[in-house]
């Protein structure tokens, strides 16, 4: 049942830049509290993989881990040697990533101007874009 929402915000988040995200929210007039936390979230998952990678290249490099299966043959050594690493690096990333959004002014209060051009494709695009032409 939620797999179809699964897939299309893993799709959505893959194809979509932060900058271009954060620009429709705005013109859905989405809250400033809302949207941060969806920009750093956006940009948290996919740093998490790779430090989550590099952490078994690393164990790997070591002779710590033996195939994939290890992690679930011994689960006190996959606690230690994946998880307090991955639980490091995802505050220390957290924290970046909620600096770097306000650093480029995303809570500031006020008009906030997009570089970026959003528009709607599809059917349901065609169908505004020709609706809103007949009223202009």
């Amino acid at each position: 049942m939620m797999m179809p929402c699964f897939i299309t915000g893993a799709y959505a988040f893959s194809t979509t830049r932060v900058s271009e995200f954060v620009c429709a929210l705005r013109r859905m007039r989405v809250p400033e509290s809302v949207a941060i936390p969806c920009m750093v979230v956006i940009r948290f998952f996919p740093t998490i993989g790779r430090d989550y990678r590099r952490t078994r290249d690393a164990m790997a490099l070591r002779g710590l881990v033996s195939g994939r299966l290890a992690l679930l043959r011994h689960p006190a050594q996959s606690l230690e040697f994946v998880l307090v690493p991955l639980l490091m690096n995802a505050t220390i990333v957290s924290h970046d990533l909620s600096v770097a959004a306000l650093t480029k002014g995303l809570g500031r209060p006020g008009r906030h101007t997009c570089i970026t051009e959003i528009h709607s494709v599809g059917l349901i695009g065609r169908r505004w874009r020709s609706a809103r032409s007949r009223w202009h």
